[in-house]
């Protein structure tokens, strides 16, 4: 489920939107309680009906929802030639998933990062989309990764790059 999430300093109205459960999502700024037009918004003003057409709209399933499946994702690399790798670092095809969380995926799956994507068959879409569910919840339980300077809102560093 998405999440959205406000902070208003002194009244001003202006807040963060959050979407989505896990730390790679994206972040919208904004001046929450009004509407393009300036209007208050049926919801009372709190922005999630902007926020989640925004959201919906950009970017393809939560691959910890039951909406994504190895035959959605099958179907949405249907006639694509791009690398399987390409493909689940697009977020318009799934979501949330970066580059270490895509290699630790092919790899679990034993899939070569080059593959085309619209070539794969059922069983290796299965056997990827297991991959991509098991690579993130190992990062999950390991707080992230920290290859560089990636820190978690306690300033602790994550350890998925040591598993």
């Amino acid at each position: 489920k998405r999440v959205v999430a406000g902070r208003s300093r002194r009244g001003s109205g202006a807040g963060l939107g959050l979407g989505r459960r896990r730390s790679a999502s994206q972040l919208k700024a904004g001046v929450v309680g009004r509407g393009v037009d300036g209007a208050v918004p049926p919801d009372g003003g709190t922005g999630r009906p902007a926020l989640e057409a925004f959201l919906d709209a950009r970017l393809g399933p939560e691959p910890f929802d039951a909406e994504c499946t190895p035959a959605g994702l099958r179907r949405a690399a249907r006639g694509r030639t791009a690398p399987i790798k390409a493909f689940l670092l697009d977020q318009r095809r799934i979501e949330g998933v970066g580059n270490i969380y895509a290699d630790e995926a092919m790899h679990r799956a034993g899939i070569h990062p080059l593959s085309p994507a619209g070539s794969l068959r059922l069983a290796q879409w299965e056997a990827l989309h297991a991959g991509v569910v098991a690579a993130l919840q190992a990062g999950i339980d390991a707080h992230g990764a920290s290859i560089d300077d990636f820190r978690d809102p306690d300033g602790a560093r994550g350890t998925f790059q040591d598993t």
